[in-house]
């Protein structure tokens, strides 16, 4: 499912750019939801500490979902931005440590959920140009995509 919330990612990004009549909302609503699901599946998947990092992460996805159907929870938005930076990060990294046979797709997750920061809070990086601020939706829908090809299924 990570692999799928890349892919909608990058084409949210990309239609534009090729003129494709692709609704932006469903796209988006999309990238979402798949996420909510991919970090759940590797919750359950996952042990110990990265299991609940990786909920957590999963429950910030859910909420921002949720938000775009439901705008009275819309408040939450910050609390769910931060579980998904830090569940997400954090449950990475701990997955990549503990993983024995896919350390490609985990450091590659972990590539991914850095991108991610900059994705979601963009003014932490301020020193990068609006230009190259602009390129990071694009390269984090490629290290979903790779990543979610790349981490071993159970």
């Amino acid at each position: 499912m990570l692999a799928v919330g890349g892919a909608l990612l990058l084409l949210a990004v990309l239609s534009p750019m090729f003129g494709w009549p692709l609704d932006q909302y469903w796209l988006t609503i999309g990238f979402f939801v798949a996420m909510a699901v991919g970090f759940g599946m590797l919750a359950v998947a996952g042990d110990g500490p990265s299991k609940v990092a990786l909920a957590a992460a999963a429950i910030g996805w859910a909420v921002r979902a949720i938000a775009f159907f439901v705008p009275a929870i819309g408040f939450l938005g910050g609390i769910a931005n931060l579980l998904i930076v830090f569940g997400g990060l954090i449950g990475a990294v701990l997955l990549m440590s503990g993983s024995r046979g896919g350390r490609a797709g985990a450091v590659l997750l972990v590539v991914a959920m850095l991108l991610l920061v900059g994705f979601i809070y963009p003014q932490l990086i301020p020193f990068l140009p609006p230009a190259a601020s602009a390129v990071i939706p694009g390269l984090l829908g490629a290290a979903l995509l790779a990543a979610g090809v790349m981490l071993p299924r159970k």
